[in-house]
């Protein structure tokens, strides 16, 4: 009998499909978990570890020093690097959507290669990098998130229409919020160059797309949308993730 330090269950087909399934779950996790915690990681962690004040923008604390030459320039680098890694590898349902996510990606990494200049400009690679990654996310939001919604007829919930319009009326707020939450930075940063600090509108921005990814999870947990696929029980049709199944109720995973 082959050795094996940890005991290793039999695992039913079902059971082994979830295994694995959990794997794509628990990306979209992530990608959520990190966007929501940034802002407050740079601040008490800044705080904290470095004894360092509310900085003007989240991007200022890669230059920002603070006791005993503490910074938090390898958490925000870190942190934004395996963002853009997760949404690079995180495949949706769509073209679009795929291309504007890896895309996403890219422009994360780009964030964090590229920091924000010493004193604010016009146009720099990390404010383009940052406004692509914005702008990316925000498309998915308002073009792609509603691609999945018909599978909600399929599920139990009540008044599927009614739960599809809600979702389609959240998708787009938060789309168009992150945008303006990008555009109100943008000016308080570089046009007005006001005191205010940025920093809380900028994290506002990174909060709805925290909230994007959680709402988006929900949806896709509730009507198993990933698994359905895995089985070979959807198609794609006009851009629309469809049910090979006579609508009916059925629960997730």
């Amino acid at each position: 009998m082959a050795f094996r330090l940890i005991p290793e269950p039999d695992l039913t087909p079902e059971e082994l499909q979830q295994h694995i399934f959990s794997t794509y779950i628990n990306i979209r996790v992530g990608i959520a978990v990190i966007g929501i915690a940034f802002p407050f990681l740079l601040w008490l962690g800044g705080r904290l570890y470095a004894r360092l004040p509310l900085q003007p923008s989240m991007s200022a604390y890669y230059h920002a020093m603070g006791f005993d030459s503490r910074s938090m320039r390898d958490w925000f680098v870190g942190l934004l690097f395996v963002e853009g890694i997760f949404l690079y590898l995180y495949k949706g349902f769509g073209r679009a959507e795929n291309w504007a996510l890896n895309i996403a990606g890219l422009l994360a990494v780009g964030v964090a290669i590229f920091p924000e200049a010493a004193s604010p400009s016009w146009i720099t690679l990390h404010g383009l990098c940052a406004v692509g990654l914005f702008l990316c996310i925000a498309f998915v939001a308002l073009f792609c998130a509603d691609n999945t919604l018909d599978l909600i007829k399929d599920t139990d919930m009540r008044n599927p229409a009614k739960v599809i319009a809600h979702l389609k009326l959240a998708y787009k707020l938060i789309g168009w919020a992150m945008i303006a939450s990008m555009v109100v930075a943008y000016a308080l940063n570089t046009v007005m160059k006001t005191e205010f600090r940025t920093f809380w509108v900028e994290a506002a921005g990174i909060l709805f797309f925290g909230a994007y990814w959680l709402l988006k999870g929900l949806e896709l947990r509730k009507t198993a949308a990933d698994l359905k696929a895995l089985r070979g029980l959807t198609r794609t049709s006009g851009g629309k993730l469809m049910s090979l199944t006579a609508h009916g109720p059925r629960h997730g995973p």
